[in-house]
């Protein structure tokens, strides 16, 4: 018989948090540079408006070091880092939790490892979402777009464009506006990204020993095609919540329209 797992619940939640803060603060510049062209939409007043249009990442990046400086690449980064560690507590922890409940479940121990892996991360990844990301991205997408060429440069700031949308919006509209694509991107996210993670992860493994004793550049290796392979999928999604979440969001009865 299986023996059962003894390892803390809480160290996937701890490991989870210290990765978060770290990833984000390294790749914070690239989801600027999404955000920002995600953002400039012909169809949006604001865009129509502005001075300036970007052409393209690299574009859009020289003009921002140019005129604001590497901090520049950064607008809205404080609410990522706030919210970085709980998101990834969250998601780890969740899908932790929903893993042990899947060992010890018959149906789960009828299914392939990929399908178990698949199902715990679509569910870990709504959770992640409604929790934590919605409200984070809700306030960094604000903050960038009104940062942005065609925006009024009105926010100053994590806590005075926390007390703006609050004042303006509320808390339904002002950051869990986007839920939707938000809990349709979490959970599609992560039903990739798990599986394929573990695909790859067995695939590299050494035959001789458990997938578990990975060498740390493989396992890095698979991480990051897994979130490679999970972020071209789900882009289309991510295009609607960046809209959805922006200073327009107003424009859109619900997400369908957008």
């Amino acid at each position: 018989p299986k023996m059962a797992s003894t390892s803390s619940p809480l160290k996937p939640v701890l490991v989870g948090s210290v990765v978060g803060v770290l990833e984000i603060s390294v790749t914070y510049p690239l989801e600027f540079l999404k955000r920002t062209l995600q953002l400039q939409q012909q169809a949006s007043p604001l865009s129509r408006a502005a001075a300036l249009s970007f052409r393209g990442p690299v574009h859009c990046a020289l003009h921002t070091l140019h005129t604001h400086g590497p901090l520049g690449l950064y607008v809205g980064f404080s609410s990522f880092v706030v919210f970085a560690g709980p998101r990834s507590a969250i998601r780890w922890g969740s899908f932790e939790t929903l893993r042990s409940a899947a060992d010890a479940s018959p149906w789960a121990r009828r299914q392939r490892a990929a399908q178990v892996e698949a199902a715990c991360g679509l569910g870990a990844g709504m959770v992640e979402a409604a929790l934590g990301q919605t409200p984070s991205q809700a306030i960094a997408t604000k903050m960038l777009h009104d940062a942005s060429p065609a925006g009024p440069r009105r926010l100053h700031g994590l806590w005075h464009a926390v007390h703006t949308i609050y004042t303006e919006h509320g808390v339904r509209r002002g950051f869990f506006c986007g839920l939707q694509p938000a809990v349709i991107k979490g959970g599609a996210t992560n039903c990739i990204r798990f599986p394929v993670y573990g695909m790859l992860k067995r695939l590299m493994a050494d035959p001789a020993q458990p997938a578990a004793t990975l060498p740390p550049a493989r396992a890095v290796l698979c991480g990051g095609l897994a979130g490679v392979v999970s972020a071209v999928a789900t882009q289309p999604i991510d295009t609607v919540m960046a809209q959805a979440m922006g200073l327009e969001s107003h424009r859109f009865k619900n997400s369908l329209a957008c």
